[in-house]
């Protein structure tokens, strides 16, 4: 744990659907972890959701996660901002998951990333096989 700070709930990505971004009516807190398996949003991905865990049980949903320096800077949904932002203070020992919903929407992100590049492939092979230009679109077929 390296730093906790009340904040204000995360700005949605410039490109994203409104469903696709996790909001809250709780209080946020911007939690720097010193490393993370939860992905930050970058490089047209979305970022991941997920938990994290103090030792003594507390558990705090993670509503976004963006990049910031060389940290990852993880919105965290607070019941009582006084005692979480002691909770999560400087050196406490916590975990971090993903939780069922944030490999739910993980793995539709792989499966729409790896479809996309598919298609390209698939198109690009077209091309130089038949001379043919066929153009493509981001969507998901599974």
């Amino acid at each position: 744990m390296v730093s906790c700070k009340i904040s204000q709930p995360p700005a949605p990505p410039k490109k994203a659907k409104k469903s696709s971004v996790p909001s809250s009516s709780d209080p946020v807190l911007e939690v720097i972890l010193h490393d993370t398996l939860l992905f930050p949003e970058g490089g047209g991905q979305p970022s991941d959701i997920g938990h994290i865990a103090t030792s003594n049980g507390q558990t705090y949903e993670v509503i976004q996660v963006k990049r910031a320096g060389g940290h990852a800077v993880h919105y965290v949904c607070s019941k009582n901002v006084d005692t979480d932002v002691l909770a999560l203070s400087f050196g406490t020992e916590i975990t971090v998951n993903l939780g069922q919903d944030g490999f739910n929407r993980r793995y539709d992100h792989v499966s729409d990333h790896l479809t996309t590049r598919r298609l390209a492939v698939q198109t690009s092979y077209s091309r130089a096989d038949d001379n043919a230009y066929l153009s493509t679109s981001a969507f998901c077929a599974t």
